[in-house]
């Protein structure tokens, strides 16, 4: 597949003049493009701290708490036609990769947008770890990659993203839902074995090596946790966020991090959960609800269409070989 002529790649370095120039395309479609709005949220917060790390230094201090960066400043491109952005990549904060892509853009044009994309980031090497998006962005990414000979991905989840609708009550399941308890640090701890079960058994990118208060910190930050709990304790959590940017954002909240160990499954503890955190994302303002189910779950599948979700497009994520 070779590029059109009259499409241009740009990359740009500074997360102010990114948003700018992608404004349009999230505003149209901030569903399809949930991964980069969250994205670059936390990227513009980063550069606003980077900066005030650079004005503190100039000054002999260095107050400001900065998150380790693998590459700074992050890719983020954009390619044009015709003076007008119609499809973009931004690098995360664990170093991954997303696609944002017009709505209505021609298959034909966006493949060849994204084939873009992959062949300018064959010289980047290591500091891309993973690509996200709609399948068939993520699949001419990779062979815009593998074609200027760049690092070879593998297909670790496909997924559907969902939409939810009318939110719909579960059958009764005996239990509460509520927050953690910061102050509770068996609580935090078990918060934070939860959360690595949960990607370890999704399978998609490492996660970073963090002691309980420090991820437990972290999720905290970057979303809303609840758990579902009987009179034995929690049993199930939940969670929504948008990639580090906070609960909630445009109006969206995405559900993530659905887990219960194995000694409480099969009770209705999952279900139960998930519609506590779409309830309370509604009641604090998300518009839009949003989550991936994993293609072969067909359980997982099933509950989400019990309470109201109903798909939008293929997901897919891959891995960097290493």
């Amino acid at each position: 597949m070779a590029p059109k002529q009259d499409l241009i790649i740009e990359q740009i370095g500074s997360a102010v003049l990114f948003a700018e120039s992608v404004e349009p395309l999230l505003i149209a479609d901030p569903v399809r493009n949930t991964h980069a709005v969250g994205w670059l949220d936390s990227t513009l917060q980063a550069e606003q701290a980077v900066a005030a790390e650079a004005n503190a230094r100039m000054f002999g201090a260095s107050s400001v708490d900065l998150e380790p960066q693998t590459q700074w400043p992050p890719i983020m491109q954009v390619v044009r036609q015709r003076d007008t952005v119609i499809a973009a990549a931004i690098q995360g904060r664990r170093s991954g990769l997303t696609s944002i892509l017009a709505p209505n853009l021609a298959s034909e044009t966006a493949a060849h947008a994204m084939f873009l994309v992959g062949s300018e980031l064959a010289s980047v090497g290591p500091h891309i770890t993973s690509l996200t998006g709609p399948t068939a962005a993520v699949e001419s990414m990779n062979a815009g990659l593998a074609a200027a000979g760049g690092a070879h991905f593998h297909i670790t989840l496909r997924t559907t993203l969902q939409e939810l609708g009318q939110l719909q009550m579960p059958d009764p399941t005996p239990g509460w839902s509520r927050p953690p308890d910061p102050q509770d640090e068996a609580e935090m701890a078990m918060l934070a074995r939860w959360q690595q079960n949960f990607s370890r058994d999704v399978g998609v990118g490492d996660q970073p090596a963090l002691n309980s208060g420090q991820q437990a910190g972290e999720s905290r930050r970057r979303s809303r946790v609840l758990f579902w709990c009987n009179q034995s304790g929690p049993v199930a959590m939940a969670a929504y966020g948008t990639d580090g940017a906070g609960a909630i954002l445009r109006g969206c909240a995405r559900i993530s991090q659905v887990y219960s160990p194995d000694e409480h499954r099969g009770h209705g503890f999952g279900k139960a959960v998930t519609h506590a955190v779409c309830a309370d994302a509604r009641r604090r303002g998300a518009r839009r609800l949003l989550l991936f189910a994993d293609i072969k779950a067909g359980a997982a599948n099933r509950i989400c269409q019990q309470l109201g979700f109903r798909p939008v497009t293929e997901f897919t994520f891959m891995n960097r070989i290493s």
